[in-house]
């Protein structure tokens, strides 16, 4: 492990200004962030990432992504590694939505590594006036 880390901060460390360990657990997916006319669709990149490891919340507008990227397990006899760039462990990335998004319509869907989110806009009415109608009154009901 010594040979191993030592490689990696004349490699790569010194390179990122990260530090070996910040390698293994220190990571979140990319995303990117697309408004529509009526959805927001974030993309997240989640490469070697199960359905099972993802979760995906929406609190008022933030969207909050969690999850696991398990480590490899490729051979139970010895193994000597003379790179290690793939981040693994847990993440956790929250987004900021600009506007406002239906909490109860959302879809999430994992395909090759691409996490694809949808979510529904709903209209910002502040600012805006509406026009209550006033109707007469029924005689027996009483106010």
């Amino acid at each position: 492990m010594s040979g191993m880390r030592r490689k990696l901060t004349t490699t790569h460390i010194f390179e990122t200004g990260g530090s070996f360990e910040s390698l293994l657990v220190n990571w979140v997916p990319h995303v990117d962030v697309i408004e529509q006319d009526k959805h927001f669709v974030i993309y997240a990149e989640l490469p070697g990432v199960a359905v099972g490891d993802i979760a995906v919340e929406l609190q008022s507008n933030v969207l909050i992504l969690e999850g696991l990227k398990r480590d490899l397990q490729l051979s139970q006899g010895y193994q000597c590694y003379y790179c290690v760039e793939r981040a693994h462990g847990r993440f956790r990335r929250e987004i900021q939505l600009p506007n406002l998004v239906d909490i109860r319509h959302g879809e999430a869907i994992l395909d090759n590594g691409i996490l694809r989110i949808t979510l529904t806009r709903i209209e910002d009415r502040r600012g805006q006036s509406y026009r209550i109608p006033v109707q007469k009154s029924d005689s027996s009901r009483k106010l």
